[in-house]
């Protein structure tokens, strides 16, 4: 047989026990239990073959060959028109191929088999058990493949389970990153929001700052109208008692006047002595007396006019002193005519002074009344203004106060809940990367087992191996 004829196949790596390269045929070695006729027939049931008890109890070379079959295709998926393929591919170059061709199916589905069975736990496996088998150790090798396949379709379904799970924590895993990147633009969101917030509040501060200045600006100027009005009520009484000065002063002044009279009256004989003396002066004084007559009944109604001013405030303690030099002065000219029309001529000048003093008296304390009434309400106005301004900015203050707690709470949440996350992601990509480590183990040991069963089979077979 040349070379041609052999194939190449995967070598297995498999660990196997000593007494399998002997061909042991005692069938002490397994691992598993050994399964019940009813339980083997309604495996190979399910696997789409009609086996009877009898043909278990005593199996045929055609029945082994068929049970075989059914459980390469299962648990291996190599169908019979691989091994076809295979063959005729094989035997497609060499010379009298129909010579080889039984030969090399038959070779080539004992290598199938005897890797299942390898794979299965059971390495005495011959090429007897195809074409003479014994009944117990063929319900043994069907014990073994039925373990094998439940242990399989166990493995399928909790790899599927684990693909699924995979897929899902992928899919989980996307869902956490698109999450975190959502949060971090947030959070950077945040962060720049606060930042823009930030020449707001200080602005808002600095306005807090100046309005509480001109606060106290207009309380100082409050304080000094206040004392201005104090100064002005006190300046009112002082004028008040000087008009009571006054006003005793021309009391004194009327009696001064009818002692003067009575004492013209009383003295006869000197006025006769006098007579002549004022005869030539009577003409000229007569005109003269008329006139200073008149001047003192305007006299008299300017006093009952000073008596009508004593509500003046303003420039009379002035016009008092004034008042009173004029009086000492009335004093002195009481005495005689003529001193008493230069007194009576020198009260009507101090009387329109006083007059002209008591109107811009009255006109200075109006004026500064209304500018302490328009001081008090642009006062009262301001403080209304600064007072609802104040409020609204440290409501605005308080609710971005709040805001920027609210929002520093919101970062420091999620901040947490980003480094759980980062957690859980760590922690599922370790148990993801376990079980990938697992799984290549797994295969690794699968393809270590079918390199060790060729090996195996081909030198116990003693046939050439195809260069790789």
């Amino acid at each position: 047989m040349t070379s041609a004829v052999n194939p190449t196949y995967p070598m297995s790596s498999a660990r196997v026990p000593p007494d399998a390269v002997k061909g042991n045929r005692d069938g002490n070695y397994s691992s598993f239990p050994v399964v019940k006729i009813d339980e083997l027939l309604g495996v190979l049931s399910e696997m789409g073959l009609s086996i009877s008890p009898e043909d278990l109890q005593k199996p045929q070379g055609h029945v082994a060959h068929r049970v075989f079959v059914a459980f390469l295709e299962c648990l291996s998926g190599t169908t019979t028109e691989m091994m076809d393929g295979r063959r005729h591919e094989a035997l497609a170059s060499a010379e009298y191929s129909e010579l080889y061709e039984d030969g090399l199916q038959m070779l080539m589905f004992f290598r199938e088999v005897k890797d299942m069975m390898n794979a299965a736990t059971l390495y005495d496996f011959t090429l007897q058990d195809l074409t003479r088998p014994n009944p117990k150790r063929f319900r043994r090798q069907m014990s073994a493949l039925v373990n094998f396949y439940r242990f399989r379709s166990d493995r399928i379904v909790e790899f599927e389970e684990l693909v699924t799970g995979s897929e899902d924590l992928e899919n989980k895993r996307n869902e956490i990153e698109d999450d975190i990147d959502r949060q971090r633009s947030e959070l950077a969101r945040f962060k720049a929001e606060r930042e823009l917030d930030e020449p707001k509040v200080k602005e808002l501060q600095r306005v807090n700052a100046e309005i509480t200045d001109e606060l106290l600006a207009a309380r100082n100027q409050q304080k000094e109208t206040m004392e201005e009005l104090e100064e002005l009520k006190k300046r009112k009484d002082t004028l008040a008692i000087k008009h009571a000065e006054l006003a005793q002063d021309k009391f004194q002044i009327y009696e001064k006047i009818t002692y003067l009279e009575a004492r013209v009256v009383s003295s006869p004989s000197k006025m006769k002595n006098s007579v002549r003396e004022l005869a030539e002066q009577l003409d000229k004084d007569t005109l003269s007396l008329q006139e200073t007559v008149k001047k003192v009944e305007e006299f008299k109604r300017n006093l009952e006019t000073l008596d009508t001013l004593s509500n003046d405030l303003d420039a009379c303690m002035n016009a008092m002193h004034e008042v009173n030099l004029e009086m000492v002065k009335g004093k002195e000219e009481v005495q005689n005519q003529a001193d008493l029309q230069a007194l009576s001529q020198g009260i009507t000048n101090q009387l329109a002074s006083l007059k002209h003093s008591l109107e811009m008296t009255e006109y200075e304390m109006k004026r500064l009344e209304d500018k302490q009434n328009r001081n008090r309400k642009n006062l009262m106005d301001i403080t209304d203004k600064h007072t609802k301004r104040m409020d609204n900015l440290q409501a605005e203050f308080e609710h971005a106060k709040q805001e920027r707690n609210r929002k520093n709470a919101t970062a420091d949440a999620k901040n947490i809940e980003s480094e759980k996350i980062e957690a859980k992601m760590a922690e599922l990509e370790e148990a993801y990367e376990a079980y990938q480590k697992k799984m290549v183990r797994q295969k690794d040991a699968i393809e270590t087992a079918v390199r060790l069963y060729i090996s195996t089979l081909t030198n116990s077979l003693q046939l050439e191996r195809f260069p790789a």
